[in-house]
């Protein structure tokens, strides 16, 4: 649903709409879910918001998906960093 939802949404303004549903989200698999939709808008907003939920959550294989999907430098070096 949330992948749908954000076709819908051109860049900047999928981003603003996503993230605050992903920070309400407690649900892993739906957060997860919110991410990769989040990387795949490639946007610089969406860089920077990953890049922060990496620093907050180390380690998330969803965040990792998302950032590769995102497809930045930053993202995909940020990918191969070990916290």
């Amino acid at each position: 649903a949330v992948g749908r939802f954000a076709r819908h949404l051109p860049g900047e303004a999928a981003t603003e709409q996503l993230l605050p549903w992903l920070q309400r989200s407690r649900d892993p698999k739906l957060r997860g879910h919110a991410m990769r939709a989040l990387g795949a808008t490639s946007t610089d907003a969406a860089l920077e918001a990953l890049l922060r939920i990496k620093r907050l959550e180390p380690g998330n294989r969803a965040l990792e998906a998302a950032l590769r999907l995102h497809g930045a430098p930053a993202a995909v070096e940020a990918v191969g960093k070990k916290n």
